[in-house]
């Protein structure tokens, strides 16, 4: 219902109703005319995306930081990462609370994987066996093991 200058203004109410329906109708998707999150970005440019991932990430000139050091880290990181994080971002609806938690739970969850290696002191027999390694690998690794300044690698027998 437009308003024209010749008519009188309506009432408060109808034009606190009019104000809400062109607000809903400015938070409808141009494609799908579906209601869209006020904090979503559908539709906007990439640019806009990427500042908004470096608004989030980057160090202030107060020396603050708005997301954990090692997502700062990523985003330094640039490349791939950077757009690892703009998905993120994009998958949290551009909540910076859900973002950080679920980076930081990847981030953990990589690092916990790659934690996981098999480390000790091994015989030939028990690499061969505990760890299935091939013969010429075993052979590699004793080799390497006994050059010159590798000595911390190789365990005396005590009894020897």
């Amino acid at each position: 219902m437009p308003v024209h200058p010749q008519q009188p203004l309506p009432p408060r109410r109808v034009q606190s109703q009019l104000k809400e329906a062109s607000l809903t109708q400015s938070l409808r998707c141009p494609k799908t005319k579906a209601l869209v999150r006020s904090q979503g970005m559908l539709g906007c440019p990439l640019l806009q995306k990427k500042n908004r991932l470096r608004r989030l990430c980057e160090r202030k000139p107060s020396g603050k930081i708005q997301v954990p050091e090692s997502i700062h880290k990523m985003w330094l990181a640039a490349g791939h990462s950077r757009d690892l994080l703009l998905e993120e971002l994009e998958n949290a609806n551009w909540d910076k609370d859900v973002f950080v938690k679920k980076v930081t739970r990847s981030h953990e969850i990589i690092h916990k994987k790659s934690a996981r290696k098999k480390r000790g002191w091994y015989t030939k027999e028990n690499m061969e066996r505990k760890l299935s390694w091939s013969k010429n690998y075993i052979a590699s690794v004793v080799r390497f093991c006994e050059k010159q300044g590798n000595e911390k690698l190789v365990k005396k027998d005590k009894y020897n």
